[in-house]
C-alpha cells in the first residue's frame, strides 16, 4: 500500500476532498446565480426584484440551471415570470 493510497483513508483527507467540493458546489451556484440575474436584467428587467428573492432561495445547481434554460427560452415576462416562481413544483432529473 502506497503513502497516496493510506492518506486517502484518513478522516483529515476525506474531509479535505468534501469541503473543496462544497466550495466547487458553491462557486458553480454563485456563477449560475450571476448568469440567471444577467439574462433577467437583460431581458426583462421588471422582474429583478423577484429574480433576486427567488435565486436568493435557489441552493441546487440542477435547479438553477433548469430555470435559467427555461428564462432563457421565455419569450414573454409573463413565461419568464412563471419560470421564476413555479421553480418548486418542476420534477428535478439527475
Amino acid at each position: 500500500m502506497t503513502l497516496d493510497e493510506i492518506l486517502r483513508d484518513t478522516y483529515i483527507y476525506q474531509h479535505d476532498v468534501a469541503e473543496g467540493r462544497e466550495e466547487e458546489r458553491q462557486a458553480r451556484l454563485q456563477d449560475l446565480q450571476d448568469i440567471l440575474t444577467s439574462i433577467i436584467q437583460a431581458r426583462f428587467p421588471s422582474l429583478v426584484k423577484t429574480a433576486k428573492t427567488q435565486i436568493d432561495q435557489i441552493k441546487d445547481v440542477a435547479t438553477l440551471s433548469n430555470i435559467i434554460a427555461r428564462v432563457g427560452s421565455a419569450r414573454t415576462v409573463k413565461e419568464a415570470r412563471q419560470a421564476l416562481m413555479n421553480w418548486k413544483q418542476v420534477p428535478q432529473h439527475d
